[in-house]
């Protein structure tokens, strides 16, 4: 199949959300992430197939997003405890093999700045679902960060 007969829903697009790991101190968190933009041996492209994701010449730039406890307000059925917001920049670099697409919801609040909301089960499937996907090597590379109010996320009680 060409690149190009691939839609949208088997693609990685610019500004499509996504989930990595980054490793705090000792630890590796889950990071929600937006796509700022896709190379394929080091040109600029719009779009990757998943399937081109694991392959070595794939490199993805994305910028963190941050994760708060969802409120009514933000999610009226009440189904999604989280949402993300837009945290200071924190942009990075990675092979395309440490980044999964995810699907969330977004949010139908007229007149403000657009976000996802997600389930913690969702967030909690997605962790593991990296974990099983990378090798050793892999966690290597794993961007790292240092501790900050934002991230790692907190829950309301500031646990």
């Amino acid at each position: 199949m060409l690149e190009s007969e691939v839609d949208d829903s088997q693609k990685v697009i610019v500004l499509d959300p996504i989930a990595s790991l980054l490793r705090v101190e000792n630890d590796f968190w889950l990071c929600i992430r937006e796509v700022s933009g896709l190379q394929i041996d080091g040109q600029p492209f719009d779009y990757v197939s998943f399937k081109m994701l694991a392959e070595e010449t794939i490199r993805v730039s994305y910028q963190m997003l941050g994760l708060q406890p969802a409120t009514l307000g933000n999610d009226s059925e009440g189904r999604n405890d989280w949402r993300t917001y837009t945290m200071n920049e924190h942009s990075y670099t990675v092979p395309g093999r440490l980044v999964q697409s995810i699907n969330p919801m977004t949010s139908k609040i007229p007149l403000t700045m657009p976000f996802y909301l997600l389930q913690s089960t969702v967030l909690v499937t997605l962790t593991a679902s990296l974990f099983q996907s990378l090798t050793v090597s892999d966690l290597k590379s794993v961007p790292k960060f240092m501790p900050s109010k934002e991230y790692p996320y907190r829950e309301a009680s500031g646990e």
